[in-house]
């Protein structure tokens, strides 16, 4: 069994105001540049227009080099990604303001997944008492890997961003490595901006800090409030309906930004979805799915994800994922891949 997952040639433009200031900061037409990608600034509804993810790359590079033709001591995705906030989705940003820890933060990039951009993938990463932050756009065409440099220049400015507003000023990176061969503008931006040393041509696109900002206490941490901006996050992402979605889709959609439902009892899991258990059972029944095949789906899904990460231990993901012991994990895993864990784990490449 594996998941099945389209991926979509278009995501949301909830962005689109930090698009709107940056610019505007930058003094560059950003209606005359989406324009020139297909993209028309006066039809964009940000809550529900969907735009190509090669428009949205093609209309950054363009953005970057009108702001460094105007200003050479600016690049534009570190514009953008100072102005970046969740707009449209205020919770989230509740959520990370109220966060005990920067790794409890982590939870924002399965929502962001799902919410904003299916193609970016971020997870943290911990080596040699460092920690970072590894970005990644998957699931694109060969051709277009190209384009998004610059969108990971955004992403990482804004995590940094957000990273100095929880832990404070005091937060600092010990050096940035990104996959560019070369930057479109000076070098020196980059260092200026990141305060850190900055690694072109590298293995992977990567912000990297001490290690102990991860569990640091952050003064902000306000436990309620922060859970229950957790649960309007994951009903609003449950009620995302695309258009054609089933009931099954939203669902699975769910279980995966939320993976602490999959141990949950069927009334809370339907809850998500405003639905009664009964009409969610037979829903599912009537596009000839059950949900005991769904969550495996899922859990096939995440457990692929994670192993292949190499970050998590097997019996962290087995926790995870809502099995009771290492032992039941595994046996569901051999059902599902014809290998254990651990094979699956050196076959990817980690030990």
């Amino acid at each position: 069994m594996s998941p099945t997952h389209s991926t979509p040639a278009s995501i949301p433009f909830f962005s689109l105001p930090n698009w709107l200031s940056a610019a505007g900061h930058c003094s560059i037409d950003l209606g005359a540049i989406l324009a020139e990608v297909g993209v028309d600034l006066a039809t964009i509804e940000p809550q529900t227009t969907r735009v190509s993810c090669e428009a949205i790359a093609r209309a950054m590079t363009i953005c970057s080099v009108e702001t460094h033709r105007r200003h050479p001591d600016r690049h534009f995705p570190f514009v953008l990604g100072t102005h970046f906030v969740f707009q449209y989705v205020p919770d989230i940003e509740t959520f990370l303001a109220t966060c005990a820890s920067l790794r409890d933060a982590e939870r924002v990039f399965d929502w962001v997944r799902v919410l904003i951009n299916p193609h970016l993938h971020q997870k943290i990463v911990e080596r040699d008492g460092q920690a970072g932050v590894t970005l990644s756009w998957q699931d694109l065409p060969p051709d277009l890997s190209g384009l998004f440099h610059d969108c990971i220049d955004m992403t990482m400015a804004a995590s940094l961003k957000t990273a100095r507003l929880l832990a404070g000023n005091d937060f600092a990176l010990r050096s940035v490595s990104l996959r560019r061969t070369r930057p479109l503008v000076d070098a020196r931006l980059y260092e200026e901006h990141f305060q850190a040393p900055v690694h072109f041509d590298q293995d992977e696109d990567t912000v990297w800090f001490d290690q102990h900002w991860l569990d640091a206490p952050l003064k902000s941490a306000l436990p309620a409030l922060h859970q229950r901006a957790a649960e309007r996050v994951e009903r609003q992402l449950a009620g995302m309906a695309q258009p054609g979605d089933s009931v099954a889709a939203q669902l699975e959609r769910s279980l995966v930004a939320n993976p602490a439902l999959l141990s949950q009892r069927l009334e809370e899991v339907a809850d998500t979805l405003n639905l009664h258990p009964r009409t969610l059972q037979r829903r599912l029944r009537e596009a000839g799915q059950n949900y005991s095949d769904l969550q495996a789906r899922v859990r096939f899904h995440l457990a692929s994800e994670w192993l292949k990460d190499g970050v998590l231990s097997v019996e962290s993901i087995s926790e995870r994922l809502g099995f009771a012991d290492r032992r039941s994990f595994t046996q569901a895993f051999v059902r599902w891949a014809k290998v254990s864990p651990s094979q699956f784990r050196r076959v990817s490449g980690f030990p």
